[in-house]
């Protein structure tokens, strides 16, 4: 059985809402000269109870501003201009501001793209996981210290009552992460939000990481929405696919549908731009001609088709809509791979 197939495949009962859902979420910020320019355009997804769903693309594409949508941490000047969040059939958009403060580390946990940044250097990382377990309780500060060593001990940090007190620059990399881990399953959140966790980090701390969400969506039934650009982790851990380009989705479908049959030629390049065990005997690596566009100025008609090697003279006219083009699988094109030709011309630099 390859890692795709064991990957989680959870999915709500029939008639059963999703744990989360976002539809035409529309994000906007205002730079220094006055100019607006939209970092995501009609963004929707849903995520089931106890369903890992990947987010990738490159950067720039949109990731981390739809996450952090999801708990209303728009940074100045960015703003959520549209669109609806619903969370465990509550509306995030209408709900106050102390409400949203209970949301964050109660029900949602996010683990952010950079622990030491997130980490405060000069307190103990067991005071840190400490204050997010009181914020959301009213725990005597033995049970708290208790429940940060089981939960350090839980995400695989040896000696966790010493550990607990350490201060951030004496943890390494995969421990600070770790750290963060617990931090956001610190009040056992029904979903997890991790942005780019196995970023910086060597293979073996990866495989750990990895490892480590896997047992907790097994055996706490957290869902995840895992940011990453890291196909490999995907493929390993996730059971849907969500690919973004340039503020929008380009394709949605299952993990096997996505690694065996992707329909977007964006999602296409990037899984031939990286080395797979089942590429045949020296088929080469194809890059991503060009570069991501520039929010402020992005191309009329398919934002992608100034890259593509497969457009049509309509791809540069309309943008084409996120349809269904087989159950459960969704791209945005207007050329899919399965018409297109697969010897694709060069593109123009």
């Amino acid at each position: 059985m390859t890692a795709i197939d064991q990957a989680v495949t959870a999915a709500a009962p029939a008639g059963e809402p999703p744990l989360l859902s976002i539809d035409n979420l529309v994000v906007e910020f205002t730079s220094r000269q006055g100019e607006t320019f939209r970092a995501t355009d009609g963004v929707g997804f849903s995520i089931n109870a106890g369903e890992v769903v990947a987010l990738v693309g490159e950067s720039g594409s949109g990731k981390s501003v739809t996450a952090r949508s999801i708990l209303k941490l728009i940074p100045h000047p960015g703003r959520i201009v549209s669109g609806k969040i619903t969370f465990q059939g509550r509306d995030v958009m209408r709900m106050s501001r102390q409400r949203v403060r209970q949301l964050r580390g109660q029900q949602v946990g996010m683990v952010f793209q950079d622990p030491m940044a997130s980490l405060n250097p000069v307190l103990r990382v067991g005071d840190q996981i400490g204050e997010a377990i009181s914020l959301h309780s009213n725990g005597r500060p033995t049970g708290i210290r208790a429940r940060v060593r089981d939960l350090l001990g839980r995400v695989g940090i040896a000696r966790p009552a010493e550990r607990a007190r350490s201060y951030p620059h004496e943890f390494s990399g995969g421990m600070r992460q770790r750290a963060m881990i617990a931090m956001g399953l610190a009040n056992n959140p029904a979903l997890l939000i991790a942005d780019e966790p196995t970023t910086a980090l060597d293979v073996t701390i990866q495989d750990q990481i990895v490892e480590l969400l896997r047992d907790l969506n097994a055996n706490l039934g957290t869902s995840i929405l895992l940011i990453t650009h890291n196909l490999a982790l995907v493929a390993s851990l996730c059971s849907r696919v969500l690919v973004m380009y340039a503020g929008r989705i380009v394709e949605e479908a299952p993990t096997a549908s996505i690694f065996d049959q992707p329909q977007h030629p964006y999602t296409w390049l990037l899984l031939r731009s990286i080395p797979r065990l089942d590429s045949v005997e020296g088929e080469r690596l194809m890059a991503i001609e060009g570069q991501p566009p520039n929010p402020r100025e992005l191309p009329p008609g398919c934002k992608f088709h100034p890259r593509c090697p497969f457009a049509i003279e309509r791809c540069a006219v309309d943008e084409p809509p996120l349809a269904e083009i087989a159950p459960g699988h969704k791209a945005r094109c207007w050329v899919l791979m399965k018409n297109a030709v697969q010897t694709p011309a060069v593109v123009p630099a």
